[in-house]
């Protein structure tokens, strides 16, 4: 595609907007899920006819408003979530559209288009009211045959050392796990932006505040190159519990990009590591924050872990000339790429974000012990043993836990408990369920509590009942393989039989239940209270 014309570049430019005073305005509209406008009272009958609802009314004028289609509502949520994240160039209407190709009919409208100080995201949103499956192939053949275009487009307007993110946002539709949509925005670098990934990265700006924009952008760009300057920097090596790790210090702006927080919520789903940090708490963090603008400091290490997955990220360390051989620890340099989430914070959180909006941030330095490549299952004892002496970590949290912790252990009992654990986010956090985003996992708040399923699991005969070395009951009629010596493959497929038959249940009598029965089915099926005993008659109903 040819460069973009002045004229071109200037009819793009006149749907973005970086003015503050209309962006806050555009923000408190898109923010409500009703249009509304103000009418003359004479006009009130047609508009009520056509759908709108009178809100109040003076002598002359009448106050209306109509709910927003599920399209626009989304749209609209969406352009929000980035102005609350602090992008302050935004599109200013619907009508952005960009000339990606040479033809006078290569153009495309963009739904959302957001501009930061790194990154462009340009985002295309499909939504509806209610649950419902679909398949998008026409919708990412579209994307990826525009894709090159836009990006060429954007970065001659806002500069070609941005990166341009391209999401394929969705609300209320489902997909099949590992399927066909999920494979193509894969492959070509489209982001996957679910309903939890929605409620994900708003509850990350609640809790983070200013300093969220670090945490996003770990997320969209994961072991993508910030830029191709390595951070070398002095450090000794040693080991510990059959590790290696480093000792460092590193300043809180480099860690900020290069670190990401592996938190127990439902959008990690893009994320294959084990998650199991809390969300940091806002009072806290501010407190931090103001403690070292007045010079305070903490004289604790932080610890992370080097994700080694990637070949082309991974740490070197070079030992210094001149060393000793009466200690195990060695003097030297460790290069470390400068590439998005590579470095995952154990312990800390709260110390490194508390820099972000400091004066510090790039002038102080923390001490660091950096892990390399360290098991996942190591990571989270690291965190549960630093955790146990300080704020307790939940019984909500506990159990999430349990798959992680109990997955591969030698007990029969306790692997039945990691079962448990993963058939349970299986239907709160699957795209293809409709109890998606609705069990409180981990820290999420949520309508559901973890705690009834994992008492009906484990009393119901849909598991078979076990000590640490034997099964002693429902071994005839659960549906697990217990003749199964492989126990990794028994596990998950009994996680994937029950968490598929209790997911098809629900979602049938969702479905026929929502359009004319939907307070009995709140009331009685997808409540608490009902929870145990819709397990249990789902159980009862497999074991006749």
């Amino acid at each position: 595609m040819a460069s973009l014309t002045t004229s071109q570049i200037q009819i793009i430019k006149e749907h973005m907007t970086d003015d503050q005073a209309v962006l806050t305005k555009k923000f408190k509209a898109k923010k409500t899920s009703y249009f509304t406008q103000s009418i003359s009272i004479n006009e009130l009958e047609d508009y009520i006819n056509e759908g709108w609802e009178e809100v109040s009314r003076s002598k002359f004028k009448a106050k209306i408003q109509k709910e927003k289609p599920a399209g626009v509502r989304f749209e609209d949520d969406i352009w929000c979530m980035f102005y609350n994240l602090g992008f302050r160039n935004l599109n200013y209407d619907e009508k952005l559209i960009i000339q990606w190709g040479d033809n006078s009919g290569d153009k495309h409208q963009l739904d959302v288009v957001a501009v930061g100080e790194e990154a462009i995201f340009v985002v295309e949103c499909k939504a509806t009211e209610n649950l419902k499956a679909a398949s998008f192939k026409k919708e990412i053949d579209e994307i990826c045959r525009y894709k090159e275009g836009v990006m060429k487009a954007l970065r001659q307007i806002y500069g070609n050392d941005k990166k341009v993110k391209f999401i394929f946002a969705t609300r209320n539709y489902t997909f099949t796990e590992g399927g066909e949509d999920e494979r193509r925005l894969a492959d070509n670098k489209i982001f996957q932006f679910t309903d939890n990934t929605y409620d994900y990265i708003n509850s990350l700006i609640k809790s983070y505040k200013s300093t969220v924009i670090y945490q996003f952008y770990g997320l969209m760009f994961q072991h993508e190159r910030i830029n191709n300057e390595k951070i070398r920097i002095p450090a000794l090596k040693g080991t510990m519990g059959g590790h290696n790790y480093y000792m460092l210090s590193l300043e809180p702006a480099k860690l900020l990009k290069i670190g990401f927080v592996l938190h127990r919520t439902k959008v990690n789903t893009q994320i294959s590591m084990p998650t199991y940090q809390r969300l940091l708490v806002p009072s806290r963090l501010k407190g931090i924050g103001e403690f070292i603008n007045n010079g305070g400091y903490f004289p604790n290490t932080v610890i992370v872990n080097f994700d080694d997955s990637n070949k082309k990220n991974r740490i070197q360390f070079e030992q210094a000339a001149g060393g000793t051989e009466d200690t195990k620890t060695k003097l030297g340099y460790l290069t470390i790429p400068n590439a998005y989430c590579i470095a995952y914070i154990i312990d800390g959180q709260h110390r490194v974000y508390g820099y972000a909006g400091t004066k510090y941030k790039d002038t102080n330095t923390i001490p660091v012990v950096a892990f390399d490549g360290l098991p996942s299952d190591e990571q989270l004892r690291i965190f549960m043993d630093i955790n146990e002496h300080q704020k307790a970590v939940s019984p909500s949290l506990r159990l999430d836990l349990n798959e992680d912790l109990n997955w591969d252990s030698p007990h029969l009992n306790s692997r039945l408990k990691a079962l448990r654990s993963s058939i349970i986010k299986q239907l709160g956090t699957g795209n293809n369920s409709v109890l998606a985003r609705k069990i409180a996992i981990g820290e999420d708040t949520a309508k559901l509590a973890l705690k009834p399923f994992d008492t009906a699991l484990s009393q119901s005969s849909l598991l078979p009942k076990a000590t640490t070395k034997e099964f002693t009951k429902n071994t005839d009629v659960c549906l697990y393989n217990t003749h199964c010596v492989e126990h990794s493959k028994a596990m998950y497929d009994s996680q994937k039989r029950i968490s598929n038959l209790i997911k098809e249940c629900y979602a049938y009598v969702y479905h026929k239940m929502i359009e004319d029965y939907k307070e009995e089915y709140e009331k009685f099926i997808e409540c608490n209270r009902g929870t145990f005993a819709f397990v249990s008659l789902i159980a009862s109903l497999n074991e006749h």
